[in-house]
């Protein structure tokens, strides 16, 4: 959106007090807060802050100009085309824009499990014993015997009772968001998230689309190196075999830094 300069200033000054907010990185750390309408120069930023009466102009010198190009990527295509052309453009929005970072991490992630059980069986066995007890002789015949009788018997009656169960393992389904996905599947301390990658790796579709979005977000924020880090961890993680620890480590620690850009602004 161009204007003369003139036009400009005037513009940027009727419409300063009731615009939203961009955040400014600044090269000796923290940041500056500046309305939506400002004026991208090859000198730098220049704005109206309230209560002012003349326009102010951030230099490039003073802003950080690696994390500029992450966080905001409008008044980055902006800085570039006024340091090629020596043109100057007027940015103006009605509000700020959301952080790419945090709208990723906060996307709605759910997956469903295959079902999954198995069948016990169960065998009991019960003996009962029973004792026989020896002939009795007629009254005078026990006398003339040569031999005495014979010795009570036992006899042992065994009883077998099987029972067929069948038991579920299905696990619960997921309902969280990428980042707390990409947390459950990091977290090298516990068993449960190997165990857990490899159910995943029998849906291919969750870590493709995964791996889309992550794409997605690169195109967004000028291809951070950390993102594309990140997308090495998962493709290990996705792929068939042991579960890489070092590959889970590296993503916690990814995770980490993409956090850290997504409260930025």
């Amino acid at each position: 959106m161009k204007h003369s300069i003139l036009a400009c200033f005037f513009l940027l000054f009727t419409l300063s007090f009731n615009a939203s907010a961009r955040s400014i990185p600044l090269a000796k750390g923290g940041s500056v807060a500046v309305p939506d309408q400002v004026i991208v120069s090859p000198e730098g930023i220049t704005f109206v802050r309230p209560g002012t009466p003349a326009p102010f102009t951030l230099p490039w010198q003073a802003i950080d100009l690696v994390k500029l190009a992450r966080l905001d990527t409008e008044l980055e295509a902006s800085r570039q085309k006024a340091l090629l052309t020596g043109e100057k453009t007027l940015l103006s929005t009605d509000s700020a824009k959301p952080n790419p970072y945090a709208e990723f991490l906060n996307q709605p992630l759910k997956v469903t499990f295959r079902p999954k059980e198995t069948h016990q069986t169960k065998v009991e066995s019960t003996s009962v014993s029973t004792a026989i007890p020896s002939p009795e002789f007629p009254p005078g015949q026990a006398l003339n015997t040569p031999f005495p009788p014979a010795p009570q018997r036992v006899v042992n009656n065994a009883t077998t009772t099987r029972s067929d169960t069948t038991v579920n393992l299905t696990r619960q389904p997921l309902d969280t968001t990428i980042g707390g996905f990409l947390e459950l599947i990091s977290d090298s301390s516990q068993s449960a998230s190997g165990n857990l990658i490899r159910e995943l790796r029998e849906q291919p579709h969750v870590f493709t689309n995964l791996l889309n979005e992550l794409r997605s977000l690169q195109t967004q924020v000028s291809n951070d190196p950390v993102l594309a880090a990140t997308v090495e961890a998962l493709q290990k993680l996705a792929k068939i075999g042991p579960v890489s620890i070092d590959a889970q480590r590296a993503l916690a620690r990814y995770l980490v830094q993409i956090r850290s850009r997504a409260e930025d602004r």
